[in-house]
């Protein structure tokens, strides 16, 4: 059973690349820069503290993510009124319709790669997620 898990861990990470790869190519900005995105249009602000502890990485290095989206507009910095010192991020306008774009790109390329699949396979599939989902949930 352990070997069989293995295979479909393996098999998900070879999927999970491929639409990585396919979603890389047509966007504006990284797939880095995008998951940014996405963390701050969730969350409505954040800092680069709280961004880097949400991704495990350096604030040096949310920092020059971030740079790169300010200055392409799609992230704006704001000064916190109580706090001066306290730098928050929000998405712009822009930034909202560049994440609107990525998922549609997204669905368009998750809706080609699940083509080949016939409407039991794609139900079969569906319930297996729905079970792995509920069992995770339940840890």
């Amino acid at each position: 059973m352990q070997e069989k898990a293995q295979i479909i861990i393996h098999n998900m990470e070879i999927i999970g690349k491929s639409l990585a790869c396919r979603n890389k190519d047509k966007g504006t900005v990284t797939n880095a820069q995008l998951k940014v995105l996405f963390a701050v249009a969730g969350k409505g602000a954040s800092t680069v503290k709280d961004l880097a502890k949400r991704f495990h990485l350096t604030p040096s290095a949310i920092t020059q993510l971030v740079n790169a989206l300010v200055e392409e507009k799609l992230l704006t910095r704001v000064e916190d009124q109580a706090d001066r010192r306290r730098i928050s991020l929000k998405i712009s306008s822009r930034g909202q319709k560049e994440i609107a774009l990525s998922k549609e790109r997204w669905l368009k390329i998750v809706r080609q790669a699940f083509a080949t699949l016939n409407p039991s396979e794609y139900d079969v599939l569906e319930k297996i997620q729905q079970k792995i989902i509920k069992q995770l949930s339940n840890q």
